[in-house]
């Protein structure tokens, strides 16, 4: 809430208060009530005056405190001088009744009740003890008034407390809706709505996934051309296209190494079409690498080729540590796919033989090298040829 808007809050109800100095002034009826009762309603005025203010300033649980405090005490004294003869016992009803609307806590709810039965029953017991220090019968015109009184009062309070609780369970969902955003941003739907009903995600085992590896070729001696923020945005803008074009093929982007993009399809959902997937978002990649090397030569500046290794295989994937949670995966498959990557060719794709089993009718190849990996076993690997790849494969 600004400035402005506290500022008008604060004269209207500084208005509403005047107001009413004046009716007590101006209507006959007012010149009849007695003394005591004209107290208890410019005290009344007054919590109706202070109750906006204080939430003006952001103290809504300090308005519901005063007015559960201060409305029981003097609703006791009232019966403690004239006996439970003038429907003040309401009040206690009404206090209770808005305790249960201002809080949603049981305990709060608890010690707002029993408050109030306290003040009532200690000023029931005073009364009965001291007898009735005061008696004053009330007129019609006085009972008239101070019930629609009492009404407004509890109206203008009910609406306040209850537009409170709506513009407050209204940011409470909007912060939550925020969260879970920035949480589904962060890691997959399915991993997301399992931390958040049971506290953490369990690993799980797949057993037939591709994972696509990036690197741009001569990195880090292209990067000493370029300045720090030129550098950054220019990693920005191809990452970003990256993203969009994993999340067409529906693979899972894991992280970001450097310069380097790992992205895995068939997590945490199998996708039976998971080596096809990503070789034609690899296709897009270098497409897309393609048009912005085209626009950095235009500029003069510096531009990026890049490798993509791709290998099949099983992984372990799932969410590590308890700080800046990230979805990882890990298993030979993809040190394998790095592997494959590194003894890349800028500008191809480059698969592994598990690989081109499972789309060997989907694309033109061309034997590459054998490869030795982990265990010592060698590894044939494959190049794909940039054909007219979209007429040729069915993306649906």
């Amino acid at each position: 809430m600004n400035d402005l808007e506290k500022g008008r809050i604060i004269i209207i109800n500084l208005f509403s208060f005047l107001a009413l100095l004046v009716l007590a002034s101006l209507i006959p009826v007012m010149n009849t009530i007695s003394t005591i009762d004209l107290i208890a309603i410019f005290v009344f005025q007054v919590i109706l005056v202070c109750f906006p203010i204080l939430n003006a300033f952001g103290k809504y649980r300090l308005s519901l405190l005063l007015f559960h405090i201060i409305i029981p005490i003097i609703s006791a004294g009232l019966i403690v001088i004239y006996g439970p003869i003038n429907s003040d016992e309401a009040n206690f009803i009404l206090c209770m009744a808005l305790g249960f609307i201002g809080y949603k806590e049981k305990i709060r709810q608890a010690v707002i009740i029993a408050w109030n039965f306290f003040c009532f029953t200690a000023a029931i017991f005073c009364n009965l003890v001291f007898g009735v220090v005061y008696q004053y019968e009330n007129t019609f015109f006085e009972d008239f008034f101070i019930a629609l009184y009492s009404i407004l009062m509890v109206i203008f309070i009910a609406r306040f407390i209850i537009n409170n609780n709506y513009k407050f369970s209204r940011k409470i969902r909007k912060e939550q809706l925020r969260a879970e955003e920035l949480l589904h941003n962060i890691l997959p739907v399915e991993v997301a709505d399992e931390l958040k009903e049971n506290g953490k995600a369990q690993a799980a085992f797949f057993e037939n996934v591709s994972v696509l590896f990036t690197d741009f070729e001569d990195f880090t001696q292209k990067a000493k051309n370029l300045e720090p923020r030129i550098l950054v945005d220019t990693i920005n803008e191809i990452f970003s296209a990256f993203d969009r074009i994993t999340e067409k093929y529906k693979i899972e982007k894991i992280k970001t190494i450097g310069d380097a993009y790992l992205a895995v399809c068939g997590v945490p959902k199998a996708n039976k079409d998971h080596a096809k997937n990503v070789v034609l978002a690899g296709m897009e990649m270098l497409a897309f690498l393609e048009r912005h090397k085209e626009k950095q030569k235009n500029l003069g500046l510096p531009y990026f080729e890049m490798r993509i290794g791709i290998h099949t295989g099983p992984i372990v994937a799932g969410i590590v540590g308890i700080k800046k949670y990230q979805y990882d995966v890990w298993g030979k498959t993809v040190s394998t796919a790095n592997s494959v990557e590194k003894n890349g060719i800028a500008g191809k794709i480059c698969i592994s033989t598990t690989t081109h089993e499972l789309i060997k009718n989907d694309f033109d190849f061309t034997p590459h090298i054998s490869l030795e990996v982990e265990d010592g076993k060698q590894l044939n690997s494959y190049i794909v040829e940039s054909v007219d790849i979209f007429q040729k494969v069915d993306r649906n």
